[in-house]
């Protein structure tokens, strides 16, 4: 629902679809739903311009992703890729890339 949402520009709206989808997964104690979750939070986190929260839940993600699958770990780095050029940090977001690049080639 908070991705619909975000597409339809209500920002609040998918940002606290999002929040009650984390507290679910959180409780339903389900990784890859708990990954998916932080994701789509932290895409909320970075509609609403709050970055640092967008970057530090995204962080979160990475660490679970982790434990769940090298893919779940492509996509929070492509997040961090995704908000460093969203903060302007063009530099930071091309050395999130080149970590990324050769687990792209890999497949």
């Amino acid at each position: 629902m908070s991705l619909v949402q975000l597409d339809w520009n209500n920002v609040e709206g998918a940002l606290s679809s999002a929040w009650q989808a984390v507290a679910l997964a959180e409780k339903w104690k389900q990784a890859d739903a708990l990954h998916f979750s932080l994701t789509v939070l932290s895409k909320a986190l970075c509609a609403t311009g709050e970055l640092e929260e967008a970057f530090a839940v995204n962080r979160r993600a990475m660490q679970l992703a982790a434990s769940v699958s090298n893919w779940f770990v492509r996509l929070s780095m492509y997040n961090e890729v995704w908000f460093n050029l969203v903060k302007g940090d063009v530099s930071l977001a091309a050395q999130w890339f080149k970590e990324i690049e050769p687990l792209i080639k890999r497949n």
